[in-house]
């Protein structure tokens, strides 16, 4: 789980302040798919406020795909937030 600055969601239905990252590569040249989910884990269980995709390129995949912190940033870099410690 990476934490986040918090994003608060509108109509009350909870603030983000972490996303969780899963990856997968596809059999084929396109790449690789990025699973992520927005949380916030202050509840329990933690509450899915979002979630969705990002495709990486074969070549993103082939030079950064076992690289937990690049994919950490760029899936921050796609939404919008800013990771913190």
């Amino acid at each position: 789980m990476t934490k986040i600055q918090p994003v608060v969601f509108p109509l009350n239905l909870g603030t983000a302040n972490c996303f969780i990252i899963n990856i997968s590569a596809n059999n084929s040249v396109t790449g690789a798919v990025i699973n992520y989910t927005l949380l916030d884990d202050i509840v329990t269980p933690p509450k899915r406020l979002s979630n969705g995709i990002f495709k990486l390129t074969e070549e993103q995949f082939t030079n950064h795909g076992n690289d937990k912190a690049w994919i950490e940033n760029y899936v921050a870099n796609q939404l919008g937030v800013i990771i913190v410690n």
